[in-house]
């Protein structure tokens, strides 16, 4: 037996290096400083995901009322699957073409009834991608911070300018209790969402990348809280708004929602500037607001105007008259084409008043000594002011001494817009421009020392190779640059190296258990110099299997009907397929309404309205409207116009006599001269009429 002692000096202590247990022991230590730091950072990226994901969320929504302001309409879904070198990339579609049935998709937008109905036609909403190029919003607004893009749902009617109403919403928001229920309201509320804009998470179900292509396919709806947000054309545009979730199961949710949904939206706008004076945005037939000329007498649907009218399209009425009610003036005399608006010539109009224009051989303003014209007011008065001061040509520039390169260099005296280039140093040169009587650094470049020197480095030579590449760069003078990167000679020392990578596929959808476990190799060439990566292929066969399942859902009945009705589908194995929806039961009854009412117009030539009803008649599982009956009418002929004749000179001269017949009805046809015969033949007495 040999006994082999070893005696440890101080000396030998010291380059003996670091034993195992020392290393691990730094190992450890240094894993517990970095496990926190990974964590804190992975909390990071997460929240500043949600922010990205946030802010671009309310900026295009703040882009779509934006736009609806400017346009009378909201912009129409683009492609979701255009590719991003295709020019319908980021481009709105046309929202006044409806040929892409409901239920159905083409070119990226798809087409869904709304599970609200007008006038028992469902709304159509499209599903698409946003249109950023429209709303003038950067290409990265329109995604998320997981790289997918946002998707842009939009009543129909809403993205049509002809067809735009507030209240013509189609689609629904729903909260999380089983069966949902609307966050909108009920009795007809529950599903009038303007538009949705929607970010499917980090998981991407039902999401489409920059490429156009399909990130991952949706699950069942019951599966979690989210799969309502990933639909297919087949589903009504009914969305869940649910809180952020990554529990398993039912709750999971990481899905983001912005929509907007049409308040109480009043048609008077009060002026920022004067509080006391409010006006009307419409005067229209919807808007149902005209002017009481009638001397307070309420009108039906009607509101009284004791300020300033004024409307953003149409301002409607028969007579515009003062506050009693008299003095009234038909409204034709100003908005349509009529004689009576003419002046002689040589006349010119000051005035309307008493159904006619008054004229006046010449108006003559002018300012006093030293003013100009600023303006004239509606009164025809114009408003004085001093004259337009001249502009004050710009200053030229001094001589100056700068310094440059620790040297001083003088620029000489120069007009204004002029520039003037100094060189200094090894390679340095800065050009100053004049601008206004002072001298600014316009340009630099170059350097004022240099000094030739050379940088060394080792690069990785990738996967599947070990070794390095040796680089070289040289700093060259005067000029004061690098030069690019480049291999040194005998530096690349890579040599292919083998290997293999290997994955663990999922199960198919509605599938438990392990998927197939695959492998495949890098394989080097002979000389070592590349490799090729092969095919996969199975190591571990998959584990999966299937078991039939029925998913049910519920709803709120629509249409002017309460209650619920509910749906069923079931999952078969053996053809690996969801069967489709159907009504499982129907607890849908008629809610009873009170008669409308409505005023039209009488018809033309007449003034006033009339007056009309309908009653809702509800059968054991519908409603229907009745047709609209008169109840009562106002109508009133309009009065004939009448020629009315002012006499002017003293009739002594037949070149300026001029009739006086005032009350007399027109007889001189359409328009043109009227005259008459006076005494026995003697001359004629003219003027002009017209007959409405």
């Amino acid at each position: 037996m040999f006994t082999i002692k070893c005696i440890e000096t101080a000396k030998a202590k010291k380059s003996a290096g670091y034993s195992l247990i020392e290393l691990a022991t730094v190992m450890i230590i240094v894993g517990l400083l970095i496990a926190p730091m990974a964590a804190a950072y992975n909390s990071y990226q997460k929240k500043l995901a949600f922010e990205v994901t946030d802010d671009n969320i309310a900026l295009v929504s703040t882009a779509m009322g934006a736009y609806r302001a400017l346009n009378g309409r909201y912009p129409c879904p683009a492609s979701l699957t255009a590719d991003r070198e295709s020019p319908d990339y980021g481009r709105e579609g046309d929202c006044s073409i409806t040929t892409v049935a409901a239920g159905s998709c083409a070119d990226g937008v798809c087409v869904k009834n709304s599970a609200r109905s007008i006038a028992g036609v469902p709304i159509r909403v499209r599903v698409g991608a946003i249109p950023f190029r429209h709303l003038n919003v950067s290409e990265d607004t329109a995604y998320d911070a997981y790289g997918q893009r946002l998707t842009y749902v939009l009543t129909e009617d809403l993205g049509d300018k002809d067809r735009f109403k507030m209240d013509g919403g189609g689609i629904g928001i729903v909260d999380t209790q089983i069966p949902p229920v609307s966050i909108l309201g009920s009795a007809g509320t529950e599903n009038t969402a303007h538009f949705l804009i929607l970010s499917h998470g980090a998981n991407g179900k039902g999401a489409y990348l920059k490429t156009g292509t399909l990130r991952d396919v949706c699950g069942p709806v019951a599966e979690s809280f989210e799969n309502l947000n990933c639909q297919d054309e087949s589903q009504p545009p009914i969305y869940r708004q649910a809180p952020y979730s990554t529990a398993q199961g039912l709750n999971y949710n990481d899905d983001t929602i912005s929509y907007f949904v049409r308040g109480e939206v009043t048609p008077w706008l009060v002026n920022k500037d004067d509080r006391a004076d409010i006006y009307l945005k419409d005067l229209s037939v919807d808007a149902k607001v005209g002017i009481d000329t009638s001397g307070g007498v309420a009108l039906n649907d009607k509101a009284k105007i004791n300020s300033i009218a004024r409307a953003r399209t149409e301002l409607k009425t028969t007579e515009l008259c003062d506050q009693a009610g008299n003095n009234c003036t038909y409204a034709g005399l100003i908005a349509g084409d009529d004689p009576k608006m003419e002046c002689p010539s040589g006349q010119y109009m000051v005035a309307i008043g008493h159904n006619q224009s008054e004229c006046k051989p010449e108006v003559f303003e002018k300012c006093e000594t030293g003013k100009v014209v600023k303006e004239i007011t509606a009164q025809g008065n114009i408003v004085c002011g001093n004259p337009p001061v001249p502009p004050v040509p710009p200053k030229d520039c001094a001589s100056k001494t700068v310094s440059l390169c620790s040297t001083n260099h003088t620029l000489p005296a120069r007009p204004h817009g002029d520039s003037y280039t100094i060189t200094a140093g090894a390679s340095r040169t800065q050009t100053f421009q004049c601008n206004d009587g002072t001298w600014t650094s316009k340009s630099t470049s170059g350097v004022c020392t240099c000094t030739e020197r050379t940088e060394t480095r080792n690069q990785s030579c990738g996967d599947g190779y070990s070794g390095t590449i040796g680089q070289s760069r040289t700093y060259q003078c005067p000029q004061g640059v690098w030069t690019p990167w480049a291999t040194t000679a005998g530096g690349n020392t890579c040599v292919c190296t083998p290997g293999s990578q290997q994955r663990t596929l999922s199960c198919p959808a509605e599938y438990t258990g392990v998927g197939e476990k695959q492998q495949r190799d890098w394989v080097c060439n002979a000389a070592g110099t590349s490799g090729t990566l092969g095919n996969w292929y199975t190591v571990v066969p998959a584990n999966c299997s299937c078991s039939n399942k029925t998913e049910n859902r519920s709803f709120n009945c629509t249409g002017g009907l309460s209650g619920t009705y509910s749906e069923t589908r079931t999952f078969t194995c053996s053809n690996n397929k969801w069967s489709a929806w159907s009504q499982s039961s129907n607890n849908c009854t008629c809610v009873p309404k009170n008669d409308e009412t409505r005023t039209q117009p009488c018809p033309s030539g007449y003034t006033g309205n009339i007056y009309q009803t309908r009653k809702f008649t509800c059968t054991s599982s519908s409603g229907t409207w009745g047709d609209w009956t008169e109840t009562s009418r106002d109508c009133k002929v309009v009065p004939v116009p009448v020629c009315t004749w002012e006499a002017t000179g003293s009739g002594l001269d037949q070149t300026v006599k001029r009739g006086s017949r005032v009350g007399d009805q027109c007889t001189c046809g359409a328009s043109g001269p009227c005259h008459e015969v006076v005494g026995a033949g003697l001359y004629y007495n003219y003027n002009s009429c017209s007959c409405q």
